[in-house]
């Protein structure tokens, strides 16, 4: 794509394909309905790791729900006769076929696609990563670490990383908080992150021991690989992880069990058991075709048992 990495920029024209689809609606309106969605997706200039403004822990993020809403608003102006510049991915910076073409039915973009365990900023991950392997291995105690260091690119280092976070969306932002947490409640407690991780001061304090470092090395593999390594101090000894992907990426992979796992994590609040089952069951069993079961499945009230 062109310039700006926020994903809102650019959901709405795959919230597009998908509608125009299923809608089987004529190319021309699906055409305008591309334009319309371009025209009025989420400008995202100040935020993100692209943005103009440091202050990256705020509740916009990527934008990505507001995107499909202005998408499926495109949709429906196109269906009754609006149109746009048609003429909107035809041109530099702002979209690049060049780079989209280059390897196309070569690659697979999905085979890419990474799973957060946690409900955190990516970028946190890989340092979690790194920090949860040290801890395995060195059988450290959270009372027994003294400092901890982590070397990673410079993006990880431009979030805003507060100590004494004020709010979810800035713990989600905080490496150190996400550190603290998992030293000291376990990296569990983030799946979802609830008030219940925040104003705790002992988490605070443990958060001040962790010391961000940009590595020129792992700078130079950003954002093609994103990646960390972390040095513990503790019992008068260093312990230190590998260069570290976070878990879930392509490369280091979560299974189909952690998947599960996690589901059934998160949606516990709203979903009862019974129905977290036949929610993966559905989607299990589309390997044999059958779409059906999911629909019928998804179709059900949340509040159903």
């Amino acid at each position: 794509m062109g310039y700006g990495y926020g994903s809102g920029r650019w959901t709405g024209y795959g919230v597009v394909a998908a509608l125009g689809r299923l809608f089987k609606l004529p190319a021309d309106q699906i055409c305008q309905a591309f334009a319309i969605a371009g025209v009025q997706s989420p400008n995202l200039t100040a935020n993100g790791s692209a943005g103009y403004s440091d202050l990256m822990g705020n509740d916009v993020k990527e934008a990505i729900p507001w995107s499909a809403v202005t998408a499926c608003a495109a949709i429906e102006l196109a269906r009754h006769g609006l149109s746009g510049p048609a003429d909107i991915l035809d041109h530099l910076p702002h979209y690049n076929r060049d780079v989209v073409l280059r390897d196309l039915g070569a690659t697979h973009a999905i085979k890419g696609i990474y799973f957060k365990p946690y409900s955190s900023c990516r970028y946190v991950h890989p340092a979690l990563a790194g920090f949860e392997l040290v801890v395995q291995e060195s059988k450290l105690a959270a009372e027994e670490i003294q400092a901890v260091r982590i070397y990673t690119f410079q993006w990880a280092l431009d979030i805003d990383n507060r100590t004494d976070p004020r709010n979810l969306t800035e713990v989600q932002y905080s490496i150190p908080y996400c550190i603290a947490l998992s030293a000291l409640a376990g990296s569990a407690c983030m799946l979802p992150i609830t008030e219940a991780v925040l104003g705790r001061q002992d988490v605070v304090e443990f958060a001040k021991k962790v010391q961000l470092v940009l590595d020129p090395q792992l700078e130079a593999r950003c954002p093609g690989e994103t990646l960390a390594r972390v040095v513990v101090e503790g019992r008068g000894q260093t312990f230190e992880s590998p260069v570290t992907p976070p878990r879930g990426e392509a490369t280091n992979p979560m299974s189909w069990g952690d998947l599960v796992d996690k589901f059934c994590t998160a949606t516990a609040a709203v979903l009862p058991e019974v129905r977290q089952r036949s929610l993966v069951n559905a989607v299990e069993g589309l390997g044999s075709g059958d779409i059906s079961p999911l629909l019928d499945v998804l179709q059900q009230p949340l509040s159903a048992g």
